[in-house]
């Protein structure tokens, strides 16, 4: 449990550190309430608990990954056109 707590404390001083911790920290809460939804709808012997805490900071990690590239991406071709 204390493993879990740990990554998400790391993924939002992650998110803090790199100043985009507005996006990253929306996308933190809203996997959380999808994931525990997703977790307390499924079958008993389906998704576990640990899902719920692994996969919402994995997928905040992933989606300010491509965020971050998305905004290199853009900010490489404005200046390679101007």
């Amino acid at each position: 449990m204390w493993i879990h707590v740990f990554f998400i404390v790391i993924v939002v001083l992650l998110c803090l550190k790199l100043s985009i911790w507005v996006p990253m920290l929306v996308t933190l809460v809203a996997s959380f309430i999808y994931f525990q939804w997703l977790v307390a709808s499924s079958p008993a012997d389906g998704l576990s608990g640990l899902v719920f805490w692994i996969w919402p900071a994995t997928y905040t990690l992933l989606s300010g990954a491509l965020w971050l590239l998305l905004n290199r991406l853009r900010k490489y071709y404005r200046d390679a056109h101007h």
